[in-house]
């Protein structure tokens, strides 16, 4: 049985909300552990400067604080 391909779903949507919204730019992200998205989590932030995030993570309870965070800082 083969696992569930999140990154090209993430990249299908990508495609899709750029096209509807050309103003918009989507960055994909993939992790294979918590710490790895918290550590993807703070490029985004301090790299990327995003404003909005939606997460889908490996393990909720890690990464709270880091979420806490990042909507500390304004990001939706």
């Amino acid at each position: 049985m083969r696992g569930f391909d999140h990154e090209a779903l993430g990249e299908e949507a990508k495609k899709e909300l750029e096209k509807a919204n050309p103003d918009l730019k989507v960055i994909v992200k993939t992790a294979a552990s918590a710490p790895e998205q918290a550590n993807q989590l703070q490029d985004l932030v301090t790299i990327n400067k995003i404003n909005a995030l939606m997460i889908f993570p490996q393990k909720s309870a890690s990464l709270t604080q880091p979420v806490t965070q990042v909507k500390k800082k304004g990001v939706l």
